[in-house]
């Protein structure tokens, strides 16, 4: 007796479960600061191989600097974070680092976006906004992030096993300064290469900058 060969990817076997337990095509989530960090398997399938877009709210002073948030660790992750009066990203895909640099950041109330798009073949690109209407350039964050990290999501600072060993070396946890208010996680469509990346429905529509 021959069985049939299972040909598909790690990626489409380890999402290839019953419609009704696949991640939702479109979600949008908000978790608060001063808190644990929050479970990977919360986290993971918010941003496993799919569009998405994380907004950090803030209040910020001229001085304040720091992480305001981070996902994942050494094993991979990101973390965003305000250094030197900009906005910064640090994508650690498994070993594959890469670097993001946005706006300028100015005093008072922020909204901080990373926008993320999957584009197949576990490749993805990135780039980093903030409520003035400035963005950053697009850059390559790949391969993209699946269940591969231990750490969930950290507010504020990044705790334990860091996602940048030169960021933890430079300034330690990296409490941010200022004031976070929330972190929202918006959920998009899947990477077209996924099995059934066209099988959900409409994409949820909203402004992270201006929506609350």
């Amino acid at each position: 007796m021959v069985y049939p060969l299972d040909n598909r990817t790690p990626a489409e076997k380890f999402f290839e479960v019953p419609p009704h337990q696949r991640p939702s095509p479109t979600s949008r989530r908000r978790f608060l600061p001063n808190g644990q960090t929050v479970h990977r398997n919360v986290i993971a399938p918010l941003i496993g191989n799919r569009n998405f877009k994380i907004v950090a709210r803030f209040r910020h002073g001229a001085a304040d600097e720091g992480v305001l948030f981070a996902i994942g660790d050494v094993a991979g992750g990101l973390v965003l974070y305000i250094e030197d009066g900009a906005l910064r990203l640090t994508y650690n895909g498994f070993g594959r680092f890469h670097a993001l640099v946005g706006p300028a950041v100015p005093e008072g109330e922020r909204s901080a976006v990373l926008e993320v798009e999957a584009l197949g073949r576990r490749r993805s690109r990135g780039r980093l906004m903030l409520d003035t209407g400035e963005a950053g350039e697009w850059g390559e964050l790949s391969p993209t992030l699946m269940g591969g990290f231990h750490e969930g999501l950290d507010i504020g600072l990044d705790r334990r096993a860091p996602v940048d060993w030169a960021l933890r070396e430079r300034h330690g946890i990296f409490r941010y300064g200022g004031t976070i208010h929330d972190v929202l996680i918006e959920s998009g469509p899947f990477a077209p290469d996924m099995s059934f990346a066209g099988a959900s429905g409409q994409t949820q529509t909203y402004d992270p900058l201006t929506d609350t």
